[in-house]
């Protein structure tokens, strides 16, 4: 009785394509997604910007009687106060390119910000 064997030539373009696929994995590593940049503004004295859903800086010191200007630089409409309720100050309607100003007649420090959006957040530290 004889046995058929089957050719080893035929079966190795299959054995070499497996290996490969059981090699890579079957699928590319995914490319890292680069970061953008921080965002660094020029801001002038007793001023803070608004810009990407952030206030630059995030914490300013100035001194009783002296007034800071908010300017929005963002698309959106905000609703700027400071502390939750709005007790020393509110603006609502706060849109593009308006600016603001409040002059600060108590010391303490005030967090600022539309406490609708977890990132828009500051402190004004008011010193004697």
């Amino acid at each position: 009785m004889q046995r058929k064997v089957m050719a080893l030539p035929r079966l190795a373009p299959l054995m070499a394509l497996s290996f490969l696929l059981m090699a890579c994995g079957g699928a590319a590593a995914p490319t890292p997604t680069p970061t953008a940049p921080a965002v660094v503004l020029e801001v002038p004295p007793n001023t803070m910007i608004i810009k990407d859903g952030r206030l630059h800086p995030k914490e300013l010191s100035i001194k009783v009687g002296e007034t800071v200007t908010f300017i929005n630089k963002d698309d959106r409409v905000y609703s700027l106060r400071d502390g939750t309720y709005g007790i020393e100050f509110f603006r609502g309607g706060f849109g593009k390119d308006q600016e603001w100003q409040f002059t600060f007649k108590k010391d303490g420090n005030f967090e600022v910000g539309d406490f609708r959006f977890e990132e828009l957040r500051g402190v004004v530290k008011v010193a004697p």
